[in-house]
């Protein structure tokens, strides 16, 4: 009957052990990682960088604005159009590419962030479990110092042949005050502190395991950290490059050369606006913005004649005014403007990039580019005042004779309506390129 007692005492003292290792066991399986398989002696798999997937479609088609951070004063047809795209020395193409690698980095970004999230979870989560772990390991030695006191007890006990209360057990788990100092459970004891030992050790070793776990996952993080900051970096120094684009982008985009007659950029748009006004102010008549350029090109290389460049409001850095109209190689023209135009109060002189003299000016002068003032200089003025001219002398533009008649009304003189018409279709192979 006594060894009965002490078997239902061990079986009752066994009972939190177990729980233990079930505990040591639960642990250690919930800190394998989802979907992981681990044989053994193998560490449960470790998701490296990069864990989150981010689905990010391919980077936009980026508008002209967009590049340039600022709205552009250019015809519409140009502002997205390959002609404009391969100015500058490239410029243009080169900002395109920055946006585009700042673009897939700040999805780079996005894609770490979200790595880092999953990340801190799983540190969190293996961090309370270690911490679980440590409080099972707290118990476990109290288990295993209680099984080693109790056996203590028993064996000087044994040896010294008297009472030790409560040694033994009752099978409701009362103490009793009748020792037991039999073999068998002189070896439950035994088996007791083997039993703690053992599930001290395993606590030990899932603890060990949980906070090499921890470790590598902090070092996980602390990568993917560096990395998102690393390619930050690369994004401010991406914005940085494209604020130096923009600024050697400059009013290059407007002036650079298309051709080797100085056609630029402000030019074109400023032909491309006059052809699209010109029906508004002659009914029928639609001159295009090639046959307008190929004025340009003879009267003044489109606003850059002698050395002078087109600015960004339209209007060349050096002003162009013909020589005198006094009768000695050109046509004989008193002064009909004061000087107002040309600045000769004795005789006119053409003026502006598609050299109007005054007279013809006064009268086929417009405000084309909205500023409020009808200003020969002004290219945007000047082409819209030539569209008028055109148009003046035939009911419309539709076919190349009608463009000639056109051009002997601007300037009477064969050569230079072949001139005009030569320049005109050279140009014109440009228009493939608008957009």
């Amino acid at each position: 009957m006594a060894s009965r007692g002490s078997v239902r005492s061990t079986r009752a003292r066994r009972s939190p052990l177990l729980l233990l290792l079930a505990l040591v066991v639960e642990l250690s399986i919930a800190a394998i990682p989802a979907g992981g398989q681990t044989g053994p002696g193998d560490e449960p798999p470790l998701v490296l960088p990069y864990l989150a997937e981010v689905v990010a479609d391919a980077p936009p088609a980026w508008t002209l604005e967009e590049l340039l951070g600022e709205p552009v004063d250019l015809h519409p047809r140009l502002q997205d159009s390959p002609l404009l795209r391969g100015v500058g020395s490239g410029v243009i193409d080169v900002l395109d590419t920055r946006f585009d690698e700042v673009w897939e980095a700040e999805r780079r970004i996005e894609e770490l962030e979200a790595d880092l999230v999953i990340m801190r979870a799983r540190i969190s989560g293996s961090a309370r479990r270690v911490d679980a772990l440590a409080r099972a390991r707290g118990e476990a030695i109290a288990t295993r110092e209680d099984a080693e006191e109790q056996l203590s007890g028993f064996a000087v006990a044994s040896f010294l042949g008297g009472e030790l209360e409560g040694l033994d057990r009752r099978p409701d788990g009362a103490p009793s005050t009748r020792p037991v100092l039999t073999r068998d459970a002189g070896l439950s004891l035994v088996d007791e502190l083997l039993a703690a030992r053992d599930a001290e050790v395993a606590v030990d070793a899932a603890l060990s395991e949980g906070r090499r776990s921890l470790q590598d996952l902090e070092r996980a993080a602390l990568a993917i950290d560096q990395t998102r900051i690393g390619v930050v970096e690369r994004v401010e120094g991406l914005r940085e490059e494209i604020v130096q684009l923009r600024t050697a982008v400059g009013d290059e985009l407007f002036r650079a050369p298309l051709d080797g007659g100085g056609l630029t950029p402000r030019a074109v748009s400023a032909y491309l606006t006059a052809a699209d006004e010109a029906p508004n102010v002659s009914a029928g008549c639609s001159p295009t913005w090639w046959q307008l350029a190929g004025i340009g090109r003879i009267e003044s290389r489109h606003g850059t004649f002698g050395g002078a460049e087109l600015q960004l409001d339209g209007t060349p850095s050096i002003p162009i005014i013909g020589p005198r109209l006094d009768g000695v190689i050109f046509a004989s023209i008193g002064d009909s403007d004061g000087g107002r135009y040309d600045g000769d109060t004795e005789w006119d002189r053409a003026v502006g990039p598609m050299q109007f003299i005054p007279q013809s000016w006064e009268r086929y002068g417009a405000d084309a580019d909205g500023d409020g003032e009808i200003n020969p200089q002004d290219l945007d003025d000047a082409a819209l005042a030539a569209a008028r001219h055109l148009c003046g002398s035939v009911p419309g533009m539709s076919t190349p004779e009608q463009y000639a008649v056109a051009l002997f009304g601007y300037n009477n003189s064969a050569q230079y309506v072949l001139d005009v018409q030569a320049e005109a279709e050279a140009v014109r192979l440009l228009d493939e390129l608008l957009g």
